[in-house]
Parts: structure tokens; C-alpha cells; sequence
């Protein structure tokens, strides 16, 4: 399996991980699937961070894919107007 390292500054670091939490809703508890009225702690900022890095990257592979089916699909279509 590929591996990629992100290097961030440590002058840096604790503020990008602040920044990505609170702009895609990290909480410090969620709700805990076995009783929905309780909560349970949630993963470490930390953890978030590296997830939505993560994710970032398989979505724009998703993104690129679906771009060129669409332009392979539009190839040649011509549209009367």
C-alpha cells in the first residue's frame, strides 16, 4: 500500500488541526449508537484531522472520475440551440 507523508510546521500544527475540526463539525462527544439518549467520547482532534485529510483525497479521486465520464459521455454531442 502507497504511503504519503504530510509534513506541517510545529508552529502551525495545532491551528490546522483547530481549523479542520471546527469547520467540518468535529464535537467532543457524539451520540452513543448503543443508547441515543447518552453520549460517548468522540475520536481526538488528531485522529479527525488525518481522517479528513483522508477523505479529502479519495474525494477528489472520486470528483476527477466523475468528471471524465461526463466529458467522455458529452465527447462528440452536439446540441442544437
Amino acid at each position: 500500500m502507497a504511503q504519503i507523508s504530510l509534513t506541517i510546521k510545529d508552529t502551525i500544527y495545532a491551528k490546522e488541526v483547530e481549523a479542520v475540526a471546527a469547520m467540518n463539525g468535529w464535537t467532543e462527544t457524539i451520540p452513543d449508537p448503543a443508547n441515543p439518549e447518552q453520549t460517548i467520547p468522540n475520536i481526538t482532534k488528531e485522529v479527525f484531522f488525518k481522517r479528513q485529510i483522508k477523505a479529502w483525497a479519495r474525494n477528489q479521486a472520486v470528483e476527477f472520475a466523475a468528471r471524465t465520464a461526463v466529458q467522455t459521455a458529452t465527447d462528440g454531442v452536439e446540441v442544437d440551440a
